[in-house]
């Protein structure tokens, strides 16, 4: 699981949208893995969301870019789902 992943395409509520290219970094972290989310602005990568999560379902912080919470995400061994929230 740990590597770099690309975005193929994205959806947001069960549609498809559109969006910079981006990268799923996956890095082991002891028993935990850290997931990054990168985009790219004006050729060069930029963190937009990253959070650190054990492979059982709990719930872990995700951060923006500014280090400010702005969503859950869990992670367990079938699969993963991230929810953010909108922030104004």
């Amino acid at each position: 699981m740990a590597g770099k992943w690309r975005l193929k395409h994205q959806e947001v509520v069960g549609k498809e949208t559109g969006s910079n290219p981006r990268a799923l970094v996956i890095t082991p972290s002891g028993k935990s893995l850290e997931f990054a989310f990168i985009v790219t602005v004006n050729n060069a990568p930029v963190v937009s969301l990253k959070f650190t999560s054990l492979l059982d379902g709990a719930e872990a912080m995700i951060a923006g870019s500014d280090g400010k919470k702005i969503g859950i995400a869990k992670v367990a061994a079938e699969g993963f789902q991230v929810q953010t929230s909108s922030r104004g």
